[in-house]
């Protein structure tokens, strides 16, 4: 089957995710362009019957990625190159190795994730809370009670501070990740110690959506259960440089 170039016709989403962040949502597509990132057909069809497919085939260095039909065309959604373009700028700047590496596939997926709900806040925050954005809302208000939030407690602080929520949430899930990686290097792991730890993340409302459980089996399955000292170092770099920068433009210029 084949695949397409990722141009402005094919992006799904693409007026209104670009409108809430114009620099960063243009540095980030351009990325996948020059690297050549394609949406592939058969990845789509596959996405549709086998969503988890994607955690068994997914490597650094893979440039298909995934989208949808709509109209007879083969389309991907802005948002999920807000996520691939994450893993692209870190593979480019840091290699395709994942062997000895955990920590630093935790913390860009971490990072990944994370950008999809700084691009979510935008787009509430561009939008307000109209008919428009009412989806959205409705979905972070499924993780409210789970999470103990308030939701439009939580989404008026997240608006009010873009950038920040984006590093916090990144950190907050960093630290879950690690923490569960933690119980499958020594099993079987305290459940009620994880569970407290998760209740206290100040943005547990947002990083609930994401397939935390996955991820972290990801890493143990192609990482492996230790870090080196480069892995460690890697992290190290990258979080200095998200707690330095000032806003998510600045903070992608430091994967660049």
């Amino acid at each position: 089957m084949p695949t397409y170039p990722i141009t402005a016709d094919k992006i799904d989403a693409r007026r209104t995710i670009r409108a809430c962040d114009p620099e960063s949502f243009d540095l980030m597509v351009e990325t996948l362009q020059k690297l050549r990132y394609r949406i592939s057909e058969v990845r789509s069809k596959m996405h549709d019957l086998v969503p988890a497919y994607e955690k068994v085939r997914w490597v650094p260095g893979d440039r298909n990625i995934f989208g949808h039909q709509r109209g007879g065309v083969c389309k991907v959604l802005a948002q999920v190159l807000v996520h691939e373009s994450i893993h692209a700028l870190a593979t480019r700047k840091y290699g395709e190795g994942t062997r000895g590496r955990p920590m630093y596939i935790l913390l860009i997926e971490a990072l990944a994730s994370s950008a999809n709900v700084y691009f979510d806040i935008s787009y509430i925050a561009t939008f307000g809370y109209t008919k428009r954005t009412l989806a959205l809302v409705n979905r972070y208000g499924s993780y409210a009670k789970p999470a103990d939030a308030h939701l439009i407690k939580n989404l008026n602080r997240a608006i009010a501070a873009r950038y920040e929520t984006f590093r916090e949430t990144a950190i907050d899930m960093f630290e879950v990740y690690k923490i569960l990686f933690e119980q499958l290097r020594h099993p079987p792991g305290n459940v009620s110690s994880v569970y407290r730890f998760m209740k206290k993340r100040k943005n547990l409302v947002f990083m609930l959506q994401f397939d935390i459980g996955n991820n972290v089996l990801f890493a143990k399955t192609n990482c492996g259960l230790n870090s080196t000292r480069e892995d460690l170092k890697i992290c190290a770099e990258i979080i200095q440089n998200l707690e330095k920068s000032q806003s998510f433009y600045e903070f992608l210029k430091t994967l660049c």
